[in-house]
């Protein structure tokens, strides 16, 4: 059976619940927020905070955002005897200090981060490979950044996601990110199963696209890019019905006025 689940709607509401994993089905995403989770409760972590990715400079584009927006998303999971706090409260303490994501100092982080209740900070850096991204995701004890936990994720290199390395992130921006400024998050009006290939149910390939979409005011897709595929055209499959046919509820902001989002988007093919 082919399950789409909106991983922001897990969020929210537990309308959709995980799939049970096996071995075989844990991804390594999975793998890498499970295991910091498990040196986050070794620390005797009271709660963490996710910061943005930085690239090789130093600096924060839409794709350190994203990548960062999904490490977080998958520890909220994994978290037991620790808390992991909304990113936006993070972004929110260092719009105070009136700074855009580019030339983010490491004090500003660690003072945002005790401001916001968090004693471990998770930071990441990005260095681009011929084929993959290597993201080291560390968390650190704060305020002195003591090291607690490092984890390796190796993500496939592809056109979206080195597109999205193109863009710096500024204050202000035409569209908002997951969390940012209390604004809604968007909803599934109509999200019709994608169809499964031929060469995928032959070869019984199983699991999780993992996207992120801009979502319209209008609640239509205007553009997707891809974090994580699946071979034999299922990606392909995936981002056609989502950018095509998907309509959603669009975020609201605290006027209740419709506005443009980039959210994540889970969608899992499983047979039968």
């Amino acid at each position: 059976m082919r399950a789409i689940r909106l991983a922001f709607l897990l969020l929210l509401c537990c309308s959709f619940l995980p799939t049970a994993r096996t071995f075989a089905q844990v991804s390594e995403l999975d793998n890498v927020t499970y295991r910091l989770a498990a040196a986050l409760e070794r620390a005797h972590t009271n709660a963490a905070i996710v910061a943005d990715f930085t690239d090789e400079e130093g600096g924060v584009t839409l794709q350190g955002v994203l990548l960062a927006d999904r490490i977080w998303i998958s520890l909220l999971q994994e978290q037991k005897s620790f808390q992991t706090l909304p990113r936006q409260a993070l972004r929110k303490a260092l719009d105070r200090e009136h700074l855009s994501s580019s030339n983010l100092v490491a004090t500003k982080e660690i003072e945002a981060a005790q401001a916001a209740g968090a004693d471990v900070l998770i930071t990441g850096g990005i260095e681009r490979r011929d084929k993959e991204l290597i993201v080291s995701v560390r968390a650190s004890k704060v305020p002195k950044l003591e090291q607690i936990g490092q984890q390796m994720w190796r993500v496939s290199r592809t056109g979206s996601l080195d597109a999205l390395a193109e863009q710096p992130i500024q204050v202000k921006t035409p569209f908002y990110l997951l969390g940012q400024n209390g604004v809604t998050m968007p909803s599934c009006a109509y999200c019709p199963n994608p169809q499964y290939s031929d060469s995928a149910r032959k070869h019984k390939v199983e699991g999780t696209v993992v996207l992120m979409a801009l979502i319209e005011s209008s609640g239509r897709v205007s553009n997707v890019w891809e974090i994580r595929g699946l071979p034999e055209g299922l990606t392909e499959h995936a981002i056609e019905v989502v950018r095509q046919q998907w309509r959603f509820q669009p975020a609201r902001d605290a006027n209740g006025t419709a506005v443009t989002m980039i959210a994540p988007i889970d969608v899992s093919f499983r047979l039968m």
